[in-house]
């Protein structure tokens, strides 16, 4: 086990009703709130007049801002940055999945900026000290952007992630009758997204690691148990609060304590979806079991000890089988050419990945370089 530093600052509200809360936080610490969302149909939903509500009680003035997409937009932040900067806006409350929560922390991050926002997620400026506070009220699980100190956000097809610990919610809401609204399919792809980040902590060659070994797999079942569970019984609120409470620790770094960490496939995966408007788990669904399936020699002690308790065997090829037959029962695509995306980008993305690091590499189960990566692009084609 390697040493490590845990922390996690954010308060977390989980249950019914939970969003009475919003006013204990806010009231006589905040006074100008920008209201974040996605849709504009969240307007016409149950929690629209229920969250309004409570900061007009609390005298607290806000502003709208709507129109985040999946693979949320810079253009959007921009125009966020200057209400916030032009209104005074003092506190900035997300209403909404991960993509609402990470455009919200880019806003976050430029409204106290004096530069381009854009120019930190390219690392050509160091992250601020200070950003303005943020909250987030969770409508849709899986990209654990609630709980996490990352912020993606894509501008000209560039789909660039930031990792800062100030990139941390105050406070969070998690109201699992809240995610009930949300369809199955979009619920289903936060879901494989969860998996997916369990899994780049899980793949790792950090030795002495068994109890953040059994916090992943106990992960794994649980999400995958679920999946299947809610998508025959949507509007069941205990399925959705197993779902939210288990995809926000698969994000929380107490699961990959000590462990060096892999991330190939979700940097694969976030240039695809630059390229495409498809969700972050549908592209995951493809790409995770090629990554896998390519990978997996370089610890074969550890993937007999996956196979075994995720799937009940030793055959590594049986439990690669089993996770693709178990994204094909939840619906999921397995092959690019089921979402449209067009193989003449594989030397783009592979030649993109290839500039993250000196090394021209990516990964650290396994090292990929440019040839790894369009080998594994190529077997999901």
């Amino acid at each position: 086990m390697l040493n490590g530093k845990y922390e996690n600052s954010t308060i977390y509200y989980f249950g019914k009703d939970t969003e009475k809360f919003i006013a204990d936080e806010l009231k006589g610490k905040y006074n100008n709130v920008l209201l974040h969302f996605g849709k504009e149909s969240f307007k016409t939903s149950s929690l629209y007049p229920k969250i309004t509500e409570i900061l007009n009680n609390a005298g607290i003035k806000y502003t709208e801002l709507g129109g985040v997409e999946s693979n949320p937009k810079a253009d959007l932040v921009y125009k966020g940055i200057e209400i916030c900067k032009s209104k005074d806006i003092d506190f900035i409350l997300a209403v909404g999945g991960g993509s609402v929560i990470d455009s919200a922390k880019a806003i976050a991050i430029g409204s106290l900026f004096d530069g381009d926002f854009w120019d930190i997620y390219l690392n050509k400026v160091p992250c601020p000290n200070k950003i303005l506070p943020f909250a987030t009220v969770l409508t849709n699980c899986g990209s654990g952007s609630e709980t996490s100190t990352t912020s993606v956000i894509t501008k000209e097809n560039c789909k660039i992630p930031l990792y800062n610990p100030i990139l941390r919610s105050k406070f969070t809401i998690m109201n699992p009758q809240n995610t009930i609204t949300v369809p199955i399919y979009p619920t289903l792809c936060g879901i494989f997204d969860s998996i997916t980040h369990i899994f780049e902590r899980y793949f790792s060659n950090t030795e002495f690691v068994d109890c953040s070994d059994r916090l992943c797999e106990g992960l794994i079942l649980t999400l995958m148990k679920y999946a299947k569970l809610v998508k025959n019984e949507p509007k069941n609120y205990d399925y959705r609060a197993e779902i939210m409470w288990a995809c926000k620790m698969a994000t929380d770094p107490i699961i990959s304590f000590g462990r060096k960490e892999d991330w190939s496939s979700h940097i694969i995966a976030h240039f695809i979806g630059g390229l495409t408007n498809r969700s972050h788990g549908e592209i995951l669904s493809i790409i995770y079991p090629a990554w896998l399936e390519y990978c997996a020699g370089a610890n074969e002690k550890l993937m007999k000890q996956f196979s075994k308790r995720i799937f009940n065997t030793e055959d590594i090829d049986v439990a690669i089988k089993s996770l693709r037959y178990f994204i094909q029962e939840i619906g999921l695509p397995l092959k690019l050419s089921e979402i449209g995306f067009d193989k003449k980008y594989f030397d783009y993305i592979a030649n993109e990945c290839a500039k993250i690091n000196p090394s021209s590499t990516i990964g650290n189960f396994k090292r990929l370089d440019k040839k790894d990566i369009i080998n594994i692009l190529e077997s999901v084609w």
